[in-house]
């Protein structure tokens, strides 16, 4: 397979969202995939830097669990950039908004020791601002499902017509 074939598969292919509304091919052919890539990296920065909240937490895991989510925010770019694999993106998307807010309830939960000392509240602006970037992938996962809807309903009426 040439990469001329697989580069006609993807979102980036000329005419590939020529059914889009305009106002929304920027979404899928820029801001998705921005996304998806800056929640690689984060996953590539928790391997390579740490997180002094993830070592807290789950000790040695912060390795495991960083490349565990640059590989899931992978899946869901390869979603992105080929429509085909929605299943697959749809997959990643629930997976890596599981793991968003598995952290932020572990921040809200198990304080650090010197929080604890100090009596002081959570972590509720280091919670807010991880459950910000949410509402990008549950709108993503809004629009597949619309898209598989329509596609289903297409078809029915389809199978309708030809009866």
């Amino acid at each position: 397979m040439s990469f001329r074939n697989v580069w006609s598969n993807t979102i980036w292919a000329k005419g590939a969202l020529d059914h889009e509304p305009k106002k929304y091919r920027s979404l899928k052919r820029v801001w998705l995939p921005i996304y998806d890539s800056i929640a690689i990296v984060n996953g590539l920065l928790a391997l390579w830097f740490g997180s002094s909240l993830l070592d807290r937490i789950f000790g040695g895991f912060t390795d495991v669990i960083g490349v565990f989510f640059a590989l899931v925010a992978f899946v869901c770019l390869l979603g992105v950039a080929f429509p085909a694999l929605w299943k697959v993106e749809v997959a990643g998307k629930v997976v890596l908004i599981g793991m968003v807010l598995s952290y932020v309830l572990c921040i809200l939960i198990y304080p650090s020791p010197q929080q604890l000392a100090a009596q002081e509240a959570p972590n509720f602006f280091v919670a807010g601002m991880l459950v910000f970037g949410l509402p990008l992938a549950i709108f993503r996962l809004d629009i597949i499902t619309r898209e598989e809807f329509e596609r289903r309903v297409t078809e029915k009426v389809s199978e309708i017509q030809n009866a």
